[in-house]
This record gives structure tokens, sequence and C-alpha cells, in this order.
């Protein structure tokens, strides 16, 4: 069920014709929030975004796209600062005017260590987008991460550049659909689903030009969200934002931007929206005091990751660095064995699991291996004296990870809660029902 469909107030990820995960490591918290400002009629643009007064900031994106003739400009001001971004999408050629080719490029840039965005409501200034031949400087959009009190959420960004305008040849016909997992739940929850848009006119612009927002939750389709980019933030920006409700036990959203318009179809059909997609953040709230899971299922469960950086020993390891640990098989080597288990141990509890019974003895992990010089995996034998210590702490871990999973949750051979650890294959079924 969509309960709310609102403007930007208190977000607006890498890829180009397809968003994608993003270049940058995405922050753990408990809620996104964003908004934006359209360029195109004046520079600068004022974003007003509201974070909770009670959050603490965790990570700030900036993001920003234009439409050109000759070069687009990978260098914007907030405030009094210069901010040099990253290409994530394009440069790619859109249409063509006057025998002219309008191309477009979009582009992030983290900025959280401006400090330009703090708890409550800010006001942060964004301009000097000069795209060379400019036929529109489109816009920019910041999505901030937070995190508050209550429970974790699982975060989830998809970046780039997706253009679409429905008349064109494929694969500028239409846009690419993006799905999110996360963890199933025992109740109902809300999630919070925002999108960057640019370069859809709006009514004072010439339009509305017909755009359709499709999201599915669980497999079923919720009712399409018509015309609601019209350049909302100013002229060719919207920041979109959704509260979908989650049923229990769903473990999946998509959501894709389209150029088309709903039934009934008027006669002469209008042209619709020619549109840039930037960007879509997923925040859905995890169920606290859910138990733990195996290191298989975290290994299978990319997507449903709460956290996007975790801390083995004393050094900090991104997402991708953690999957390619857990996909690295141990062959003997001891510090691969406690990896394994302290990555699951530390994701069960950013996912609310109790911390209590296993506390001490991720400590005991992380000192261990922040005695060690270098990033894991450190090669030790498991039968050296450091190797045996190292397993005897994965084994303590992996009686925790094989706790009591999430009704529904699967571990690495596709059954409930089956064991994954590196000595004990047999298994139990988990206490709620196999998917």
């Amino acid at each position: 069920m969509l309960l709310a469909l609102y403007p930007p107030g208190p977000l607006r990820a890498d890829g180009t014709e397809a968003l994608g995960p993003p270049s940058v490591t995405i922050q753990s918290g408990t809620g996104l929030v964003a908004a934006g400002t359209g360029l195109a009629e004046g520079q600068p643009g004022t974003i007003e975004i509201e974070v909770p007064a009670d959050a603490s900031v965790r990570q700030v994106l900036l993001y920003w796209s234009c439409q050109y003739r000759t070069s687009g400009d990978a260098e914007v001001t907030v405030g009094s600062s210069s901010v040099s971004g990253v290409l994530i999408g394009g440069p790619t050629t859109f249409f063509r005017y006057n025998g002219e080719d309008i191309s477009a490029a979009t582009y992030r840039a983290d900025i959280s260590d401006l400090g330009v965005i703090k708890p409550g409501p800010n006001s942060v200034e964004v301009g000097d987008l000069n795209c060379g031949g400019a036929w529109e400087n489109s816009g920019a959009g910041l999505l901030v991460i937070y995190a508050t009190d209550s429970s974790p959420a699982a975060i989830d960004v998809r970046d780039g550049q997706d253009l679409a305008f429905r008349n064109f040849a494929p694969p500028l016909d239409t846009t690419v659909t993006q799905t999110f997992h996360f963890l199933s739940a025992s109740t109902a929850r809300v999630a919070k689903l925002w999108l960057f848009v640019s370069s859809v006119l709006g009514l004072e612009q010439g339009g509305p030009r017909p755009n359709v927002v499709r999201v599915t939750v669980g497999g079923t389709a919720l009712p399409d969200i018509v015309d609601a980019l019209s350049s909302g933030d100013g002229k060719a920006w919207d920041t979109l934002g959704l509260d979908v409700e989650v049923p229990a036990g769903a473990t999946e959203i998509t959501v894709q931007v389209l150029s088309e318009d709903a039934p009934p179809i008027a006669d002469p059909a209008p042209r619709p929206a020619s549109l840039n997609w930037l960007a879509a953040g997923l925040s859905v709230p995890t169920e606290p005091a859910a138990g733990a899971c195996t290191q298989g299922y975290w290994k299978n469960h990319p997507g449903s990751w709460p956290a996007a950086t975790l801390t083995l020993g004393a050094k900090v390891y991104a997402r991708p660095e953690l999957l390619a640990l857990l996909r690295t098989p141990t062959r003997g080597d001891a510090s691969l064995i406690l990896a394994h288990q302290l990555i699951a141990a530390k994701l069960n509890l950013a996912a609310g699991s109790d911390p209590s019974p296993v506390s001490v003895i991720v400590a005991q992990a992380d000192g261990l291996l922040a005695s060690l010089e270098g990033k894991l995996p450190l090669g030790i034998r498991a039968n050296s004296e450091m190797g045996a210590a190292m397993t005897k702490i994965a084994d303590d871990l992996d009686e925790y990870n094989n706790g009591t999973c999430r009704e529904g949750v699967e571990d690495a051979s596709g059954r409930g809660n089956g064991r994954a650890g590196r000595r004990r294959g047999a298994g139990r079924r988990a206490a709620g029902p196999s998917r």
C-alpha cells in the first residue's frame, strides 16, 4: 500500500542507462532525507532540507546534472566552498536540436566533511553549474543519511544516469527497473523511497509532460504514480519522496521511472516526459531483537546488509571488501575462518540482534586482529598458536550466528537456518518456515 506522496522538504548511485550501486561507500544509519533545487533558470539555487533534531548526520551526498552541446561541469559551489564531483553517468548523446547533439552528464560528490548539514532545518546554496554550450543546467539534490536512537535501517542507494523518452530508440526509450532487497520482518513496516529526476518540464515550462513512477512490494504492484514529476524543485529538477508500506514477510521493493502516459490516453496523445533518472535511495526499518543469522546468509544476501562498512580489528572494511572475504574459501587460513564469523556477528548486531551473549567474544576477536599488521586475509595457519586462538573464537561466534534467525530467512543452502559454519555442516531447521 502506498501511504504518501510528498514534495521535497524535510533526498533527492553509478551507471549509464541503468542505475547501479554507488562507487562510494554508503554509510549505515536509521533513515534518509532528501531535497533539491532547479538551476535552469538562475543560480545559486537553495536546497531546504530538514534532518531530525535528535539525529547525527552520517553522510551527505550531492548530485547534479546538465544537458549541453560541448562539455559537462564536474565542479559546483556549495555555499562558499568549491566542490569537485565524479562522473557517475554519461556523457550520453540524448537528442539532436537544430543539427546539434545535446548530451547529458551526471555527477556526485560526498560532501559530508563540509559540515553544511546539521540536525534540524538546513538551507544550502548550490551554484556555478556551467556546462559548456548548456542546453539546461538542470539542478542539484542532497541525499542525507542520518542516525537516531531508533532501530537501524537497511539503507541502499542506486545512482548513475538513466535517460528516457518513450519515442526514442532503445535503450533511450525507457529506464531499467531497480530492485532493493532487505530482510523480512514479522510485522508491517513503512519504507522511505526517494528519487532524483531531472529534465521533466512542469506546467510553467510548457508541460506537464506525462510520466509514471511504478513501484512493487514483495511482487505486488502498487497503483501507478502518475505525473508526479513536473519540475517540483524549480525548472528541470524533481525530488520525489514516497512512504511505502511493506507487509510482513516482504523482502523486496522495485521502482521504475517511466516516460509514458497512463490510461486513458488523450487524443491526440501528449508528448511524454524527457527525463534523466539520477538516483534512488531506500530506507527500511529492521526488526529489533530479531536473532542471529549465519555467515552463509549474509554472503548470499548483500542487499539485506544493515551496514555498509564494518571495523574488524582496528581496520575499516567497505562492503565490497567484506563480501570478497566472505566469498574466499578459508583453505586452512584461521584469519579467514575468524573473519567469516566476525563479519556475520557484526551484521547481526547491526540488524538488531541481542548483543549480550556475544559482546565479549566480539571484543576478543577485534583485539586479536588489531594485534596483527595488515588487512585480512592474513594467512594464519590454523594449526599455529595464533591460528588455534582464532578458530576457538570463530567457533564461539559460530554458535551465536546460528541462533534463531528471522522467520523466512534462508541460509546459504536455501534452508531456513542450517549450520553454515566450517565444522557443523548438518544443520538444524529454523524456528520459522523456510521460503
